[in-house]
């Protein structure tokens, strides 16, 4: 199942079923390359643990990065998740001890986050990016990402 949101911060408890969710970082916990949560981000993933969530960072970024990150939200991790593997999923929810059903996948891109998520046998949820990337390859992806929600996508809305 596919959920689509805006934003990271529009998704409530009681939202879906699981209670494991696997974050991705950029362009959903914070802009593309920047080390500082997005406003609001730290309260939201507060809000979600203390409604009996457990989340975790799934990330391609570096180790370094990955565990400054998250621990600005006093989180696990998982750098270098390879995605979109399925490995790096399967590493997060047996992080924190969790079945398969139990996880859904929260990012902003089809080709990591939407094709990982599917590959690992999870929902996602997954967003709109925060910004538009301006790097060059990152700029181009984008592009196909867009045309494939459109095209693809929107007939499996939260189905």
């Amino acid at each position: 199942m596919v959920y689509r949101k805006a934003a990271v911060t529009q998704i409530q408890p009681g939202d879906f079923r699981q209670k494991v969710l696997l974050l991705d970082i950029d362009n959903t916990l914070a802009l593309q390359d920047d080390n500082t949560p997005y406003e609001g981000t730290v309260q939201w993933a507060q809000t979600m643990q203390e409604a009996g969530y457990s989340l975790v960072v799934v990330s391609n970024n570096g180790e370094d990065r990955v565990r400054k990150f998250a621990a600005q939200y006093g989180l696990k991790y998982v750098a270098k998740a390879k995605k979109p593997l399925a490995s790096g999923f399967t590493r997060a929810r047996k992080l924190l001890g969790a079945a398969k059903k139990d996880c859904i996948v929260i990012g902003d891109q089809i080709f990591t986050d939407y094709l990982g998520a599917r590959f690992a046998g999870m929902d996602i949820v997954l967003l709109e990016p925060i910004e538009t990337e301006k790097k060059g390859f990152l700029r181009f992806k984008r592009k196909i990402d867009r045309w494939i929600r459109k095209v693809f996508l929107r007939r499996n809305q939260n189905d």
